[in-house]
């Protein structure tokens, strides 16, 4: 078991898996930028140094799959600021 799985609160997930991501990038999305990602949902804020954020939320198919909407948003050259795993979703179920 690797030094992340033994973190408390850590969840498990396999390469093929899906899972729920919040993906946080620098910027605002204009619409057509947003219709790039409308698999996802997409909000907006502003953090306390005035930076405005923008957040997309939804289930990514695979690993393979999260690789290629990073790379869209590298190159759409878009900064990004987080990747997480919210949920593993159960393939199964």
């Amino acid at each position: 078991m690797n030094e992340m799985a033994r973190d408390k609160g850590h969840q498990s997930i396999t390469i093929d898996q899906p899972g729920i991501y919040r993906i946080k990038i620098q910027g605002r999305l204009s619409q057509r930028l947003q219709d790039r990602f409308d698999e996802m949902a997409i909000a907006e804020e502003t953090n306390l140094a005035g930076v405005p954020l923008t957040t997309l939320t939804g289930q990514i198919a695979d690993q393979a799959a999260l690789h290629g909407l990073v790379a869209r948003i590298r190159d759409l050259g878009l900064p990004l600021i987080l990747v997480e795993l919210v949920s593993p979703v159960d393939p199964g179920g």
